[in-house]
């Protein structure tokens, strides 16, 4: 029992990473109710995020995102107060995150049109017509171009980096402190289950 806890704690990042893709996404989660927007406002919604997240630079936009909190991830695992290192584990677990990540882009590249018409949408429904136009005219100035294309670039910098670690490392000390009664219960139901 603790080498299977053992190896789910270090599993921590794949797991992390695992809740990451999108895929079926519009199967999963259906827009029930949901009023249609203003044509009005719709047009101006799609033109900020046309500006905010051009369709050339979208896909560089993802990865470096996904890049930074990974790396994030991966450090938050390696320093954690009572982790081991295990380069043999840590090789399987590295394997599974690359090629989790593979995945993710490939899903954020293949879905991400249908995600910025749910964005636009999103946008009508948080926003007056009024607040939109506001919002494309700082969009469309130099500076509301860089603001929003350095959005990724921030989760990079190493105050926010430092930041994001710290919490990864809170969230494993919190897993790992749930694996030891989850474990147990698990097995005493399935124990039940079978019988014994």
């Amino acid at each position: 029992m603790e080498a299977c806890i053992r190896s789910v704690n270090l599993l921590f990042l794949a797991g992390l990473v695992s809740l990451l893709p999108i895929s079926n996404v519009k199967a999963q989660l259906p827009a029930q109710g949901v009023a249609k927007p203003d044509a009005r406002a719709l047009a101006v919604a799609k033109e900020v995020v046309d500006l905010a997240f051009p369709s050339e630079t979208r896909a560089k936009l993802f990865e470096g995102t996904i890049t930074a909190m990974v790396a994030q991830m991966r450090e938050a695992r390696r320093t954690a107060a009572g982790s081991e290192p295990d380069p043999g584990l840590d090789a399987i677990v590295d394997r599974y995150v690359n090629t989790s990540i593979t995945a993710v882009k490939e899903d954020l590249v293949t879905l991400s049109p249908d995600l910025f018409v749910a964005i636009a949408n999103a946008y009508t429904r948080s926003f007056s017509l009024a607040e939109l136009i506001e919002i494309r005219a700082f969009v469309a100035t130099l500076t509301g171009t860089k603001y929003l294309q350095r959005s990724s670039e921030i989760l990079s910098d190493p105050e926010v980096a430092a930041w994001n670690i710290a919490y990864f490392q809170r969230v494993k000390l919190t897993v790992a402190a749930m694996q030891k009664p989850l474990a147990a219960e698990v097995t005493a139901y399935l124990e039940k289950k079978r019988g014994k």
